[in-house]
């Protein structure tokens, strides 16, 4: 209807989709958003695009607004728009209705959104920039995003696929460290430590094993960061599959303390190695994801030492069908245990099988009447040294080496021709004059009748050496006033030396 009365005319001409009709003109633009395309290093600032499809010849509005997906309020600060004007950057800023003004013929906007640098590792964290049309901005532009996110990062990646090396670098560094070696019985004490905060939680696996025997057995319970464990079962996952620990992020100490079992049976020293694994990523450097610590066993087992008759060995004459008694008590005088108030003795002592004869053809042993020792028989055939190995104990453990008892048979009548004449002997049995002079001299012992030497059978002496191929010399009444006894050459084995009595050849 137009008042034909009226001086004028007023015609709106409208381009912004709100004129008359079913279809009317709309040159409004439309707006849209892009993001980083590759990630952004945390402390470093994400920079988004808001594009219009066309200039325009009067200021268009739009809103933005910022989301946390992954980040938290403390990880993003403030929001800077801007965009370029002859070369000059210039900034906008929201009004009360938080509308972004575009000025006519600007096309692009710059976001910026500062990320706060922190020591805490977060791993990748996303947020988003949302534009939304306001005045004069039909819409979002097709095939166009109107969100974008953007992903920090701050385990020292970049890239759009996490893939190159740069940027800032919160993983943590993770330490296992053994306070030291402990005496069975006692604790062995691990410190574990994350080196900085994690966002969430943080899941160590705990893995114990041994390369030397130590095992469930030996522990009556782990405690991990307070927590005792005692169900065997549950020690054995230390040493299978591993134990399970979840902490929050800010917990970045605990403690894996091993309570060992103190017993009787000497084991030697036992080491432990704990491994941590987790289920973060660590810095490429920095790491100790274990230590050991060593279980010294405080049972000390006694020590074996060779035994002798005085300064030389057990002496019997192959000859003595009654064989030479060793009591157990001597054999073990000068065996010796580290541990105050054991007491040692022959291990297994009423077990023969417990004791090895070397050589074997050298005779039998068998327990005495009473138990009270051993009781060694020579075979009639049979001269030289002879050993019979045996281990000690303290009542518990077994010497870890075994010692020998030294017997010499001692061949009786060796040189014995038939003749009227009891002992005769020429260089061709091995004897040699090594002082030059005309005669042998050797020193001749009496022998009793329980094979032991006699010190008054000391008969002669004199500074001469001689050396025999079997080592001894035996004179049946070698001198009249001594007629029916034994007498034997004493020798020494260590430098196969002897003394000898006067032999006229």
């Amino acid at each position: 209807i137009v008042d034909t009365n009226a001086d004028s005319v007023t015609t709106t001409i409208t381009d912004g989709g709100n004129g008359p009709g079913n279809n009317p003109d709309d040159d409004r633009p439309t707006v849209s958003i892009t993001g980083p395309q590759a990630q952004v290093s945390e402390g470093d600032s994400a920079n988004f695009t808001v594009t219009l499809s066309k200039a325009t010849e009067t200021g268009v509005k739009v809103k933005l607004s910022l989301t946390d997906i992954d980040t938290d309020a403390d990880d993003l600060g403030d929001m800077t728009v801007s965009y370029e004007l002859n070369g000059k950057t210039e900034v906008i800023t929201a009004d009360s209705n938080g509308d972004y003004t575009i000025p006519a013929g600007i096309t692009e906007l710059n976001v910026s959104v500062i990320t706060h640098q922190d020591t805490d590792y977060e791993g990748d964290e996303a947020f988003s920039v949302t534009v939304t049309p306001s005045e004069g901005v039909s819409g979002i532009t097709d095939g166009k995003l109107a969100t974008d996110n953007a992903i920090v990062s701050d385990d020292g990646k970049l890239g759009g696929d996490n893939d190159i090396d740069g940027g800032n670098d919160d993983r943590p560094t993770l330490n296992v460290k053994s306070l030291g070696d402990t005496d069975e019985g006692n604790s062995a004490t691990f410190n574990v430590t994350l080196g900085n905060q994690v966002k969430g939680e943080v899941t160590y696996t705990l893995k114990l094993e041994s390369n030397d025997g130590f095992n469930i057995t030996d522990i009556t319970s782990i405690s991990v960061n307070g927590d005792e464990i005692t169900d065997p079962n549950d020690i054995a996952s230390f040493f299978n599959q591993g134990h399970n620990l979840t902490l929050a992020g800010n917990d970045t100490n605990f403690s894996v303390i091993i309570n060992t079992k103190d017993d009787s049976e000497f084991e030697g020293p036992e080491s432990v190695t704990l491994n941590v694994n987790t289920d973060v990523a660590l810095a490429e450097s920095g790491n100790q994801l274990s230590d050991s610590a060593t279980i010294l066993d405080n049972d000390n087992p006694p020590v074996a030492n060779d035994d002798y008759d005085g300064d030389g060995s057990y002496w019997v004459n192959n000859s003595d069908a009654n064989g030479i008694f060793i009591a157990f008590n001597d054999i073990t005088k000068n065996d010796t245990d580290k541990d105050d108030g054991d007491t040692v003795s022959v291990w297994n002592k009423d077990d023969l099988e417990s004791f090895t004869l070397v050589p074997s053809e050298a005779g039998s042993i068998a327990l005495s009447d009473y138990g009270e020792g051993l009781v060694f028989t020579p075979n009639s055939e049979f001269n030289g040294p002879v050993q019979i190995e045996y281990f000690a104990t303290d009542g518990t453990n077994k010497s870890l080496e075994p010692a020998n008892i030294h017997i010499y048979v001692n061949e009786v009548n060796a040189n014995n021709d038939g003749l009227s004449t009891a002992f005769t002997t020429s260089s061709a049995d091995g004897w040699q004059n090594l002082d030059g002079n005309d005669y042998f001299t050797i020193k001749a012992l009496k022998i009793g009748d329980d094979g032991k030497r006699v010190e008054d059978g000391e008969l002669i002496t004199e500074g001469s050496e001689h050396i025999h191929k079997l080592g001894m010399g035996v004179a049946d009444t070698a001198r009249a006033d001594h007629t029916g006894a034994s007498y034997q050459i004493e020798h020494n084995h260590e430098y196969d030396v002897s003394e000898a009595i006067q032999i006229d050849l």
